[in-house]
């Protein structure tokens, strides 16, 4: 593959420029908004880990795997330290906490995002590609929305483009010292990608072997990569000792209930090896059509740079995915960083294998179809900034803020149907969120409610929607303050097909009643 290693030109710096500060802008605002876990294992495999070592959460709440001993510690204990430092400026809320982690893997997700862009550029031949390159990273909405994600996919991916930006670079020393310092640095990065992640280390491998075949000094690099890789694991095992209280090897674990046991398949099903063909499609909804062209200029961009780094990182990795028995979108989501190479790789190329394609994609990126693409993307910017990932998230504001103000035990009146409980989600608790204060009610008669009110008491009360207990949320309704809904009221009066009847969501009121005159 031809690179083309000229030196910035004045405009196209600029324009760099502001796409950085673009993305850095709408990387800031999605940390900021996009509150709430895209998948409940970026929560409970994570922020509820880290939790223990916090004293928030007892280790019995845990999700299985902590019992099992098969999820890696490094990532939690980076926001164990991220929670220490708050502790010193007196910041103890939760979700300031859980905000700041956002804000701390946002930092990592950007900076290697565009450490690869920086690196990745010479891949690319002329001065407008390049610049397209550069718009595509800035504005994707699916980059800052995945790169914000407190998930072992997003450190992994970060330490994986960390790696490859700096084994590009190396490939310009002249020094011997300073190549294998990088390489010794790039090792780490690989290193560390396993270690967030475990699947993650296939697409490591594939970028290291990348870089070993050409390379003129293959035993220093080599030596480098293997001293660096040695390094983060060992960080990764100690990690884990600290995590888990006692030598251990998760990563066995891990390969052992998965792919021994089949664990994950027997608990979350399967699907035939080409369901990554229709899965994404099904979970993006209106994003669909830029999700579908998306992935169709991957796979034109694997046969047009077969020899690209990115594509002995990314197409192995795939494959490996597609065999395995359980799958899930999320899987997909360590090749976000890389879909703008795929795309400006894929208009730009002309394949002998697969040259059909190229020419479809090529007139999907035209004209109204063009348009139609930047409107969606649009949508899904706003969509990302506007709506919180988890739809309960400004309920725990709420509360929160009525716990920390309160200087005693706080009530809360629940009118729920079985299992709808404000904080479980998937079966599991969210301790980290719950403050500790809070004091539950749940499923009050009337009679109970009218004897509250007869002695003054204040409390908070929460409705089912749609309400389990008629009557009881009726008197609540009637007697006490709305404070929030999961959906606006007005939207009450258009329950077109019964809808909400199928929909799930809470009231929130503040019952603060005067003592009955006598």
């Amino acid at each position: 593959m031809a690179l083309d290693r000229s030196r910035w030109t004045w405009p196209e710096r600029r324009h760099f420029q502001y796409c950085l500060a673009a993305s850095a802008a709408l990387f800031l605002v999605c940390s900021i908004f996009s509150a709430g876990p895209h998948d409940p294992d970026e929560y409970f495999q994570i922020i509820e880990f880290a939790a223990t070592k916090l004293s928030i959460t007892d280790t019995a709440e845990l999700a299985w795997e902590y019992r099992e001993q098969m999820r890696p510690w490094l990532q939690p204990a980076i926001y164990v330290g991220v929670a220490q430092a708050a502790g010193y400026f007196g910041i103890q809320h939760p979700l300031t906490l859980l905000f700041l982690f956002r804000l701390a893997t946002a930092l990592i997700a950007w900076s290697s995002l565009w450490t690869l862009v920086a690196a990745g550029r010479r891949w690319i031949d002329g001065a407008i590609e390049r610049r397209h390159l550069y718009s595509i990273a800035a504005l994707l909405w699916l980059l800052p929305f995945l790169g914000v994600r407190t998930s072992g996919e997003t450190l992994a991916t970060s330490a994986l483009c960390f790696g490859i930006g700096l084994l590009e670079w190396r490939t310009d020393l002249q020094n011997c010292r300073a190549g294998f310092g990088f390489a010794v640095l790039a090792g780490i990065a690989f290193g560390l990608c396993f270690d967030f992640r475990y699947a993650s280390g296939v697409m490591a491998a594939g970028a290291g072997l990348w870089y070993l075949r050409p390379a003129k000094e293959r035993l220093w690099l080599f030596a480098g990569l293997v001293l660096g890789a040695l390094l983060a694991l060992g960080l990764g095992g100690i990690a884990d000792w600290w995590g888990y209280g006692r030598p251990t090897f998760p990563f066995f674990s891990y390969v052992y209930q998965n792919f021994v046991l089949g664990r994950s398949a027997k608990e979350f099903g399967t699907a035939p090896f080409f369901a990554y063909l229709y899965l994404p499609l099904e979970a993006s909804g209106a994003m669909a059509p830029v999700v579908f062209a998306l992935m169709l200029a991957t796979v034109i961009a694997w046969v047009a740079r077969a020899r690209s780094v990115l594509t002995w990182a990314t197409a192995p990795y795939v494959a490996l995915l597609c065999v395995a028995g359980h799958k899930e979108v999320r899987f997909l989501f360590p090749l976000a960083p890389f879909l703008p190479f795929f795309v400006v790789f894929a208009l730009a190329s002309k394949p002998l294998i697969g040259g059909r394609a190229a020419s479809f994609l090529r007139w999907l990126g035209s004209g109204y179809r063009l348009k139609l693409g930047y409107l969606l993307n649009v949508c899904g910017l706003l969509g990302m900034i506007l709506l919180p990932q988890g739809a309960n998230f400004p309920l725990y504001k709420l509360i929160e803020d009525e716990s920390f103000a309160a200087d005693r035990p706080v009530e809360i009146v629940v009118i729920h149907a079985p299992g709808n409980i404000p904080y479980e989600y998937v079966g599991l608790r969210m301790a980290f969120l719950e403050p500790k204060n809070l004091r539950w009610t749940s499923n009050p008669s009337v009679a109970e409610l009218v004897a509250k009110h007869s002695r003054g008491q204040r409390f908070l009360a929460l409705v089912d929607i749609p309400a389990a207990i008629p009557e009881s949320a009726a008197w609540i309704r009637s007697r006490c303050a709305f404070v929030w809904a999961t959906w606006p009221r007005w939207v009450s009066a258009y329950n077109f097909f019964n809808w909400q009847n199928r929909s799930h969501g809470w009231e929130f009121y503040g019952c603060v009643v005067a003592a009955s005159s006598p």
